[in-house]
């Protein structure tokens, strides 16, 4: 009486290395009456199937032996390919975003590393000269001065490395280009050039952005408007800016009605509150008996 020759296990698999997740197409090529096929795929899974054909996804990097077992009723063949399968941990992706990305110096910007896969190295490169080496993910933090900064994250893995480059990703004013910005719309609008005086108030733009008035209100000056004898007293009373810091001046008269220019603090520190334009005064006592008279000007500080 004959008998049934077992079948002969083989197999080819498509394909056979790449990135993980990795899905893999295995094909039976088994010769013989087969009526199971038994697979071990080296990662741990395994499956019973009565199909010559599996489908199945190695999600972790590494490299895998796969194991065939084919059976009918004249037996069974088994057939291992050592090392068939390798799966390779793709290259993270950098990535990351900063907050905020423009304002005035000093501007204190906190970056957020958004990077994803595996990662053991973050290098950063601020743009401003300073750079740093993480080896977890961290969320830096850096002080720019006024200027246009690139900002570069490089992160590195066992799959490889990704650079994320973000060319004038930083805008930072200095006080005087916002303030342009604020009143002209732009840093290179000739009427808010630091020389111009476009209303003619006999003050340049960058004296009244330090004396903290509105360069576009002719009403808007940093000037004493009235000085006003009041008994033995005088009263100096001045248009200002309401967050800034006075102190009124004095220097003596001269016999012809000239005056010294050795101008000399006389009133305490005067800080005047709120913003924006204001008016305020000064009483000098006794300023009314100086003789020959006094002169007065208005000193902003520092």
């Amino acid at each position: 009486i004959g008998t049934t020759a077992p079948p002969s296990a083989s197999f080819t698999a498509s394909p056979t290395n790449g990135m993980a997740p990795l899905t893999v197409t295995f094909t039976d090529t088994s010769t013989g009456t087969v009526t199971n096929w038994n697979w071990n795929f080296g990662d741990g899974g395994t499956t019973n199937i009565a199909t010559n054909t599996v489908l199945y996804t190695y999600n972790t990097a590494g490299v895998y032996s796969v194991t065939e077992i084919v059976s009918g009723v004249g037996g069974s063949s088994t057939n291992t390919r050592a090392n068939y399968i390798t799966a390779s941990t793709p290259p993270p992706v950098a990535n990351f975003t900063g907050s905020p990305t423009s304002g005035t110096e000093p501007l204190a910007i906190t970056f957020t590393d958004a990077s994803t896969g595996s990662i053991t190295n973050w290098f950063w490169n601020f743009g401003n000269g300073n750079t740093t080496n993480f080896t977890i993910s961290t969320n830096p933090s850096q002080t720019y001065t006024a200027g246009t900064y690139t900002v570069i994250l490089v992160v590195s893995g066992p799959g490889g490395t990704s650079t994320n480059t973000r060319t004038s990703y930083i805008t930072v004013f200095s006080a005087f280009q916002a303030w342009q910005i604020q009143y002209f719309g732009s840093t290179n609008n000739p009427a808010g050039a630091p020389n111009a005086d476009p209303l003619g108030k006999g003050m340049n733009n960058l004296d009244q952005f330090l004396a903290g008035i509105n360069p576009t209100n002719s009403a808007s000056a940093f000037r004493i408007t009235s000085v006003v004898q009041q008994g033995s007293d005088v009263l100096v009373t001045w248009t200002t800016a309401g967050g800034y810091t006075n102190v009124v001046q004095a220097t003596a008269g001269l016999p012809d009605g000239s005056y010294s220019t050795n101008f000399l603090d006389l009133s305490p520190l005067i800080i005047i509150p709120g913003s924006g334009d204001a008016t305020t005064n000064y009483l000098d006592s006794n300023g009314a008996t100086n003789t020959p008279a006094r002169y007065y000007r208005v000193r902003l500080v520092p």
